[in-house]
Formats: C-alpha cells, structure tokens, sequence
C-alpha cells in the first residue's frame, strides 16, 4: 500500500519533476559533500576522493530526500496532517554526517565549556569518532529518512486512495 502511494503521486507530472529534478540536485550536492567533509568546507575538488560508500550513500540520500520532499509538497497541497516530527527529524538526521570534521563540534565544545583544555582536547577525538565510524551515521540517517518516508506515506495514504 504504501509504495502504491508513492506511484500514484508520481504518476502526476508534476510530482514527477519536481522529485527527477530534486533528486538530481540532492545527489549531485551530496556527491560533492560527502567527499568534502574530511577537509571541513565544501570542496569541489574533494569529489575525486569519493568513496564507493560515499557514491552509494550519496544516491540514497538525494533520493530519499527528494521523494520525502515531493511527498511533503503533495500532503501540504492536499492538506494533509503530517503526524510527528519525522520530516524534520530526518533532514536532521542526514546532516548528522556534516558533524565529521568541519568546526561544528569545536564550536559546540566551545559553547559548552569555554576554553577548558578538557573539553579542548577532547574535540579531536569526537571528531575522530565520527570520522571512523561515519558508515554507521550514515545508515542512521538513511533508516530515518525511510522511517519519516513511510510517516507521511501514512499521513497522505488514504487522500489518494479517495483521489483516484
């Protein structure tokens, strides 16, 4: 039923394009992202060190988020209650992967503890923790895009069954 959903909304052309071209968009970013974060800033020049990992990851999250886009747009036209914070919490969760290596986790200790040499030496093994481990984040984060995928499938499932 609820991949019966996500067809009967992209049977409409303008669904359609607009999740073709978001997803385009989304993995080509992530592609270019997902490389850069080693180097802290986006790196165009980071892609040639993109990972097969990476290269699949990249895919999943720009299609995943595209689609939980296109099916936002189509629940807010139809108005439809979206239930939870499951979008929100997804777009979140795909930015987990950003915390590896770029100033956020300094800053945040910086926030926390000042200029405290505990928290200061601390830093570097977080983002180490994160750096090794960053398949895990990302499989975290794709579970919840699907997880909030199949929130708004719920959501809007019976609209376009009354639609047809």
């Amino acid at each position: 039923m609820s991949l019966g959903v996500i067809v009967e909304i992209l049977r409409k052309r303008v669904y359609f394009t607009l999740f073709a071209v978001s997803s385009f968009c989304l993995v080509l970013l992530y592609m270019f992202l997902l490389p850069s974060l080693p180097f802290g800033t986006l790196f165009p020049q980071a892609i040639v060190f993109i990972t097969p990992v990476q290269a699949i990851f990249a895919f999943v999250f720009g299609v995943l988020l595209a689609l939980l886009l296109t099916l936002n747009v189509y629940a807010y036209k139809i108005g439809a209650k979206l239930s939870g914070l499951a979008p929100a919490g997804s777009v979140v969760a795909s930015l987990v992967n950003a915390l590896c290596c770029t100033p956020v986790i300094p800053l945040l200790f910086a926030i926390i503890g000042g200029s405290s040499p505990l928290l200061y030496s601390a830093s570097p093994k977080v983002e180490f923790f994160f750096e090794k481990y960053y398949v895990v984040f990302y499989a975290f984060s794709s579970i919840l895009l699907i997880y909030a995928l199949f929130r708004v499938m719920k959501s809007i499932s019976c609209c376009v069954v009354k639609r047809r």
